[in-house]
């Protein structure tokens, strides 16, 4: 307790043990406190002299609130049993999150003689354990007030544990310093408040402009219970600081911390922002923080319930901002205003020196948790849709069966598209329907990325597996299941860490392999050229219908078409039939993809260069669509370092320059700079997805 926690060691040596509080024995052997109170008689602290069994009831009452990992406070130590209990079984959490605990106790002799009955101590005890608060002592209030409102990422309790004689007064002590919170939660929006009703129009457009007159600052918010995000909007915060912005990066810095209201009003009273960036959350979610004179970017990843509904596109005002080149899909869908989607994918941290690459590294890498077997995606789909009609599930069913035959017999599922077709082909042979478009949707996410994800990468696999028997390599894959897969277990290496461990895996490959249904610039594609490394890529429509179809709209369509129909409208005389064969084949794009639209905000993203003849530099020559390409394209490669450093050299120079962090931040920077100036313009209006 010393080394630990100084403070309330103090306290604990300066208390004097008198005849107020008894060790005693109970008849299951255990040993509980009794109190003598003048008046009132000798009281045990166990419930029912029981001090386990008065555990496990409270373990029981309180599994929700413990298994969501929401705080507690213990009011009062009791026998000290349920400390103890707390701190050596902590709740399986997501992620590293761990459960909060404040340790309230105004007596420090029944403290004194918890210690006496328990072992607090060693890393599996509640002192040394961070995630436990402790405020012991007469004066516990203050301090618990200061911590709460010094430390708001300190999660208020959720539930109280009363064990103590006086818990309606500490009760009392926990409002008390709720208020303290509040007042001073109140102080900070005012704060707040002042300094968003400073941000005008055309303060905003000098601040996002060429030539600001003092450096802008952006908050970025993320969590320590994702990795991507954190390290994405790490990597973000770099870009903006590198275009002379100050970027502050909120996120909790241990496992019992919490992002909650208040702490994200402390940070905007303290750092002002002129600009809230977040990834995969809208501003609405936060209720009242962020008010809406304030620019707010939400760059959206994952395409997830709380941004896939009418009440969420509703929501959008005039700065909030969404990052996505699915600008189109969420206007049409979901009603998002066009001129407030801001067209951005994925982006890559660009290390700051690409070793050569090292000899003695694996030959055929693969990296991916996409590990699931068929029949496991099968049985979890139809686990998510139990509450379905029963057609509707034989339906479901039969499309997942079908899907599986048609890779068993050598062929592929490409498309979302596809899936979507053969899902309407199964609805109506069962006579089934799926009422609402948004139950399709979700069916269909279950069925492509649930499903027909892992069925498209474990084809190339196997293609990549027999080509390396036949030649003697060794194929390795990383990520976690693989070692329970009934057909890739041989090849599973375990997990690699995100990072320098995972670059350096790339670098020293001879070859990798990117094997999407859908565009190759996926996260792991960028950050393993950005590192230097050679891959092999499964070819895939997403990647070459669109930039051809970016080409002829260069070559014969008039630049201010964004869409199929604007398209249709200017194409230049004699090639409308050629616009309508090309529009035909992209028909396979999507199932409510413009076509148009969607090029023309990969061109914004960066993704597409019109003109170029490929979407990456060389990406005909590393790319394969079945077994014999597969091994031919190893035969060519494997030997020929020289060769493949020519195009990961190639491939790389590219992505820096069209998909990096720098270079992603500062065109959606210009892009919210361009809407800034045209606000007085409708929502509906101005550039769609710019």
């Amino acid at each position: 307790m010393q080394a630990h926690r100084p403070e309330v060691f103090r306290i604990l040596a300066a208390a004097e043990l008198d005849e107020s509080y008894v060790l005693v024995c109970v008849p299951s052997g255990a040993m509980t406190i009794l109190r003598r109170q003048a008046g009132v008689g000798t009281i045990c602290l166990s419930p029912d002299h029981d001090p386990l069994g008065g555990v496990a009831r409270l373990g029981k009452a309180l599994e929700s609130p413990i298994g969501q990992g929401h705080s507690l406070a213990l009011a009062g130590i009791g026998d000290g049993y349920f400390l103890k209990h707390l701190a050596g079984n902590p709740p399986s959490l997501f992620l590293n999150m761990t459960l909060p605990v404040f340790v309230i106790e105004p007596d420090p002799r029944l403290a004194l003689l918890a210690m006496a009955i328990h072992d607090y101590t060693g890393p599996a005890g509640p002192i040394e354990q961070e995630r436990f608060q402790w405020f012991i002592g007469a004066g516990w209030q203050p301090s618990f007030s200061d911590a709460i409102v010094d430390e708001p990422m300190l999660q208020f309790p959720v539930s109280n544990v009363n064990q103590s004689l006086e818990s309606a007064e500490i009760a009392v002590g926990i409002q008390q310093a709720l208020a303290d919170l509040l007042a001073a939660d109140a102080a900070n929006h005012a704060v707040v408040a002042e300094h968003c009703g400073q941000l005008s129009r055309q303060a905003l457009i000098e601040l996002f402009g060429d030539h600001p007159p003092r450096r802008p600052r952006a908050l970025l918010i993320t969590t320590r219970f994702s990795t991507v995000l954190q390290h994405s909007t790490r990597d973000a915060a770099k870009a903006f600081t590198q275009l002379g912005w100050e970027a502050m990066r909120l996120i909790e810095p241990t496992g019992h911390h919490r992002i909650t209201r208040a702490a994200l009003r402390a940070a905007m009273a303290s750092f002002k922002p002129d600009l809230v960036f977040q990834i995969d959350h809208l501003r609405d979610e936060h209720g009242d923080v962020f008010p809406a004179t304030v620019p707010f970017a939400c760059w959206i990843q994952d395409h997830l319930d709380n941004l896939t509904s009418r009440s969420a596109g509703d929501k959008i005002a005039t700065r909030d901002y969404v990052l996505t080149t699915a600008g189109a899909w969420y206007s049409q869908r979901y009603g998002y205003p066009p001129r407030q989607c801001i067209s951005l994918g994925k982006l890559t941290r660009i290390p700051k020196a690409v070793h050569s690459i090292s000899p003695g590294g694996e030959d055929l890498v693969y990296v991916s948790n996409a590990s699931e077997s068929p029949a496991a995606s099968t049985k979890r789909i139809l686990q998510s849709c139990a509450s379905a009609p029963g057609a509707t599930r034989r339906a479901i069913s039969r499309c997942s069966a079908e899907m599986i035959d048609e890779y068993a017999r050598g062929g592929s599922v490409t498309t979302r598209c596809e899936v979507a077709a053969r899902l309407d082909d199964a609805l109506r042979t069962e006579r089934a329907e799926i009422a609402s478009p948004a139950g399709r949707d979700a069916v269909l996410q279950l069925l492509f990325e649930g499903l027909n994800n892992a069925l498209y990468r474990q084809q190339a696999l196997a293609w990549a597996a027999t080509a390396a028997a036949t030649r003697g390599l060794r194929l390795s894959i990383y990520g976690s299941g693989w070692e329970d897969h009934p057909q890739f277990a041989p090849y599973a290496r375990g997990s690699v860490q995100y990072g320098p461990a995972l670059e350096e895996l790339t670098r020293r490959a001879r070859i990798n392999f990117q094997i999407v249904p859908y565009s190759c610039f996926h996260q792991r594609l960028l950050d393993g050229l950005a590192a230097g490394g050679f891959f092999l890529i499964r070819r895939h429509p997403y990647d070459t219908l669109t930039q051809e179809l970016s080409n002829f709209l260069r070559d014969f369509v008039d630049p201010a078409a964004q869409t199929t129909a604007q398209a249709r409208r200017c194409v230049a005389t004699g090639h409308k039939e050629a616009l309508e064969a090309l529009l035909g084949r992209c028909t396979v794009l999507g199932d409510y993809d413009d076509p148009v639209q969607l090029v023309r905000s990969w061109e914004r993203a960066g993704q597409l260069i019109p003109g170029d003849s490929q979407a990456l530099p060389r990406l005909n020559e590393v790319s394969f669509d079945d077994s014999q390409s597969l091994q031919s394209a190893i035969e060519r490669f494997i030997h020929d370092p020289a060769l493949r450093g020519q195009i990961a050299e190639a491939q790389r120079l590219a992505v820096e320059s069209r998909l990096s962090y720098l270079a992603g931040v500062s065109r959606t920077l210009a892009a919210i700079g361009q809407r800034l100036r045209d606000e007085d313009l409708p929502l509906s209006a101005g550039r769609a997805a710019a």
